[in-house]
């Protein structure tokens, strides 16, 4: 993804996440850090607060500010690349929960309705491309999984532009129903996207 980021003209690509646990250890056991500069990308940590700037979220229904990462208010282009896995609050983790990685205080959300306060997010700023990689899926035991045996291979991928469809689209291949998790639909009936996939035209595409 780096590589076709710099491809399309990309002057710098940046990559962070605000990590559940420790970040420099998550960064090397994922490899990202390694994989990221190696394709020319920079890597910002996220564990301070001093790399966050407060925002305001004027059309949130409880998240009405927070602070957001330096490195999301200075990019151009937004993508969010969350993985398909189980999350015990919400059911799943996906691409409208993974941007609780670009803001410090998510204790905030887990406080105020944390499902408005994910949905809420989408109307500071949407991504402007969103890719779930379902190549391995964690099916429970989310966010973290305790073992191998939490984790199927799916060997797939759902990307698109309409942050609430991609996630309806990688609910359904999770196993369950997009108007059953709160915060899908919550962005759906706020009008931040749409779950209604029958309506959409996508694109399916099957690798060898």
């Amino acid at each position: 993804m780096i590589k076709s980021c710099f491809d399309a003209g990309a002057a710098e690509v940046v990559v962070f996440d605000h990590t559940c646990d420790q970040w420099d250890r998550c960064y090397k056991n994922s490899k990202l850090e390694e994989t990221a500069r190696a394709a020319g990308a920079k890597v910002f940590p996220g564990n301070n607060e001093s790399f966050y700037r407060e925002v305001s979220v004027p059309n949130g229904r409880r998240l009405k500010n927070t602070k957001v990462h330096r490195e999301l208010l200075e990019a151009d282009v937004f993508i969010n690349v969350p993985i398909l896995k189980h999350h015990g609050s919400t059911t799943v983790t996906l691409g409208m929960k993974n941007l609780m990685g670009v803001v410090w205080d998510r204790g905030f959300y887990h406080g105020n309705d944390l499902s408005q306060c994910i949905a809420d997010f989408l109307t500071y700023r949407k991504p402007d491309l969103n890719i779930v990689d379902g190549y391995r899926m964690l099916t429970r035991n989310g966010p973290r999984g305790v073992s191998v045996s939490d984790v199927v291979d799916l060997k797939a991928l759902i990307a698109g532009k309409d942050i609430v469809a991609v996630d309806a689209a990688a609910t359904l291949m999770f196993g369950e129903k997009p108007e059953n998790i709160k915060h899908i639909r919550l962005a759906n009936e706020m009008g931040l996207g749409s779950m209604a996939l029958d309506q959409l035209a996508i694109k399916r595409i099957k690798m060898g």
